[in-house]
């Protein structure tokens, strides 16, 4: 049984704008990416820029999303993969943690089942983020632009998740 099967599918068109924060414009191995401007960054790139990347071309991802129990929190499910597919129990913002090991066992478990993107909630609230740890990023996203509050007012609207299509 393919447990992936289970989850919805996200299409990103060619040319959707996603987020980040930092000086660092180089495409990673593995990248997180916001919807929207205003829930960008990790607290520690907070006095940032802000980065805007584009896709270069369509990409279906997966919905990884466990429940909807209120309006303003939806529950990721990434937990629980972590945990079918690597046989450990851990919190998800343990396995977003760049220094854990058991991130990258759970990155090539998933690769080797086909997946190498995901959507899903940040920490378990109401924001989404992008994440890719494709071998091929760069064939997927490209850098665009920093930006900063005096010349953010191009993307304060963008949410780039109306964009998208779930199927």
């Amino acid at each position: 049984m393919n447990i992936i099967k289970q989850y919805k599918k996200v299409i990103i068109p060619k040319g959707t704008i996603f987020f980040r924060r930092g000086l660092d414009i180089n495409v990673y191995e593995t990248m997180f990416f916001s919807f929207d401007t205003y829930l960008v960054g990790a607290i520690n790139h907070m006095d940032k820029p802000k980065q805007v990347w584009i896709t270069k071309k369509e990409i279906v991802s997966n919905f990884i999303i466990k429940d909807k129990p209120k309006p303003n929190i939806v529950l990721t499910d990434l937990d629980y993969l972590y945990e079918l597919f690597c046989g450990i129990k851990e919190d998800y913002l343990y396995l977003k943690i760049k220094e854990n090991p058991k991130r990258n066992d759970f990155f090539n478990y998933l690769k080797k089942n086909n997946i190498d993107t995901w959507v899903t909630s940040v920490e378990n609230k109401q924001a989404l983020e992008f994440h890719i740890f494709s071998d091929s990023n760069d064939a997927l996203i490209e850098f665009k632009e920093l930006i900063n509050d005096e010349n953010n007012i191009v993307y304060n609207d963008i949410n780039s998740f109306k964009n998208i299509f779930i199927i």
